[in-house]
């Protein structure tokens, strides 16, 4: 099976929602922050990610995020 295949599955299985997939995490449980907020039904891997580091107050404008992806990899 193709990515595409399994995206497309994917797909057809949970719905696509509007508007932004917020995911809210902790700088030291990271990635256990993380898969939590991923299995939230609100998560929606098909919309746009905006990254909030809790307890900080930053806008997600492209930073948060960047700076997720370089903490989570």
């Amino acid at each position: 099976m193709s990515t595409a295949d399994a995206l497309a599955i994917y797909k057809d299985n949970y719905p696509v929602r509007s508007g932004d997939s917020v995911m809210i995490v902790r700088r030291a449980r990271i990635l256990s922050s993380a898969f939590e907020a991923m299995k939230r039904s609100t998560f929606s891997c098909f919309t746009n990610l905006k990254v909030e580091f809790s307890g900080e107050e930053a806008i997600d404008i492209g930073g948060p995020r960047r700076e997720f992806f370089r903490y989570a990899l």
